[in-house]
C-alpha cells in the first residue's frame, strides 16, 4: 500500500523527470499529515522522522545512501 506522501513524491518525480529536491514547507506538510511535530527540526531530522513514521530506515543525510538506503527510497536523490 502506497502512502499519500509517497504518492505525492512520485507525482512530483514523474512530472519533473529529474532530481526532486523538496522545499522545507512541502516536507513539513507531509510530516503534519503523518501527525508529526515540525517545530525546531531541520530538514534532515524531519525527513528521518517521516521515514521512521512510515516504517522505513531513518537514514536520510547520514552519508550512507548507497550502503543503508532502500533502493526505492523516495528521498534518495536528495540524500547526501
Amino acid at each position: 500500500m502506497v502512502s499519500s506522501c509517497e504518492s505525492r513524491l512520485r507525482q512530483l518525480a514523474n512530472r519533473q523527470k529529474e532530481v526532486v529536491v523538496m522545499k522545507m514547507q512541502e516536507i513539513k506538510e507531509i510530516a503534519i499529515k503523518l501527525g508529526l511535530k515540525t517545530v525546531k527540526l531541520n530538514k534532515g531530522e524531519l525527513i528521518r522522522a517521516i521515514q521512521s513514521e512510515e516504517g522505513n530506515i531513518p537514514c536520510f543525510g547520514i552519508g550512507k545512501a548507497t550502503e543503508r538506503c532502500q533502493a526505492k527510497c523516495l528521498w534518495r536523490e536528495d540524500c547526501k
